[in-house]
């Protein structure tokens, strides 16, 4: 029925325009009706994580951080002798 369910994960709940601004995001890539789907994920630092068909943009803080520990582990400033 040309319609795509995309799921926004966030840590606190979201005005109505930016849902909307992401339903609009949503159907400019996927070319169809958006069905949105909001959960509120106490757990989560901030940002967000939104999923529509193969697409996953994860701008949540955690994973940020995540990025950052395993770049602290690979430390190419320590001379090796």
């Amino acid at each position: 029925k040309n319609i795509v369910s995309a799921k926004l994960i966030t840590a606190i709940d979201i005005s109505d325009k930016v849902k909307e601004k992401i339903k609009n995001y949503v159907h400019s890539k996927s070319k169809k009706n958006v069905h949105l789907e909001h959960l509120i994920d106490e757990e989560m630092i901030g940002g967000f994580v939104l999923e529509f068909d193969d697409h996953l943009y994860d701008a949540s803080i955690s994973h940020q951080l995540n990025i950052l520990k395993k770049g602290f582990k690979k430390n190419l400033y320590i001379k090796k002798i």
